[in-house]
């Protein structure tokens, strides 16, 4: 069960000495597309990529404040408001590393104000902005932001969504054992 304000955790699939993985996926219960985040979540839950933390979150802001300390990588997965452009089921995925230089700064100027607005108690960029500024925020960060549409009352997806939500876990997963393929062999 979800509760508004804390998140839930499964169990990491980790060894002793793997890197450490958080996935968090954001959305609100039966706030239709908004739940995308949450509903990605539970199929990783069942099907968890290696060393990964998995934690479903109605109040990412201070979630990722407090539950992420410490990975070396933060994937975050969430609803954003389709565009013309980005229609309904969409996903893009948007990564900052410390070892590339690509900033947050530069991640808020090309996305506007699509990170800024947000139906949680402190929004997804205000968590990060505060990370940074803390010394928190993780050396590798990722985000799943999936275009939806309708963010009213009820559990049903836009078809659309619906769709994505099985592509974007198995993305997500071929995602994370490639990272961990790379740094296994910078580390060899």
């Amino acid at each position: 069960m979800i509760v508004t304000g804390q998140a839930h955790r499964a169990k990491p699939s980790s060894s002793a000495g793997a890197p450490s993985i958080v996935v968090v996926g954001c959305g609100r219960s039966h706030r239709r597309d908004d739940q995308v985040g949450l509903l990605i979540a539970d199929l990783l839950e069942d099907h968890p990529p290696p060393c990964t933390t998995v934690l479903k979150s109605e109040d990412p802001g201070a979630d990722l404040l407090t539950e992420v300390v410490g990975a070396q990588l933060v994937i975050i997965v969430d609803a954003n408001r389709a565009r013309a452009d980005w229609p309904p089921g969409t996903c893009r995925r948007l990564v900052i590393s410390a070892e590339s230089g690509t900033g947050l700064d530069d991640l808020f100027k090309s996305q506007g104000d699509r990170l800024a607005s947000s139906s949680h108690l402190l929004s997804v960029s205000d968590a990060l902005a505060l990370s940074r500024e803390l010394r928190l925020l993780a050396p590798e960060l990722w985000i799943y932001a999936v275009s939806a549409e309708d963010f009213g009352y009820g559990d049903a997806l836009s078809p659309g969504v619906r769709r994505s939500t099985l592509d974007v876990a198995r993305q997500i997963q071929t995602d994370v054992r490639a990272w961990l393929r790379t740094r296994s062999t910078r580390h060899a």
